[in-house]
């Protein structure tokens, strides 16, 4: 999944990716819901650091989506921050119950907050898994960092160049 941060601190799924012979799970392109409940809207505020956490903390009403989404402002605030020293976010069955999730933050050519790569699964086994997991995500979101700061060569003449 890509998902990218709107001003209003929601979070909004704009691309899907599964693999062959495999539908995706749970999120669908074009959904909108609020950030503190999805690792891809996690991932973001923690890429923000402090300022941003403490703007989303107190800007928002923590919503619960499920009996596991976090909406006590303390633990919210330290799972962001554990987000940020991590450079990763999960989340466990905060959104919908039976999806758990990992993203990472993807920074655009100036080194802004271009969005988020994530993944869902349906849970992962213990710590093993999860860091393979987590290697996936963070592996995907620096190749699209990469090419976000790709910049052509200039060419030489108004012809077309390979």
């Amino acid at each position: 999944y890509f998902g990218v941060l709107t001003e209003e601190d929601d979070v909004v799924i704009a691309g899907v990716h599964a693999p062959p012979r495999d539908a995706p799970r749970g999120l669908p392109p074009g959904l909108r819901a609020p950030a503190h409940a999805l690792a891809l809207g996690k991932v973001q505020i923690a890429a923000g650091g402090v300022t941003s956490i403490d703007h989303y903390i107190e800007q928002r009403t923590l919503v619960p989506l499920t009996r596991r989404t976090i909406t006590d402002p303390v633990m919210l605030e330290a799972d962001l921050k554990r987000a940020h020293a991590r450079g990763y976010a999960t989340e466990t069955e905060e959104f919908a119950k039976g999806l758990c999730c990992v993203a990472a933050p993807v920074r655009s050519a100036g080194g802004g907050l271009a969005g988020g790569i994530g993944l869902a699964t349906g849970g992962w086994s213990g710590p093993t898994e999860e860091a393979r997991l987590v290697g996936v995500v963070r592996d995907a979101a620096r190749r699209a960092t990469e090419l976000l700061r790709w910049h052509p060569e200039p060419r030489s003449s108004g012809r077309l160049s390979v």
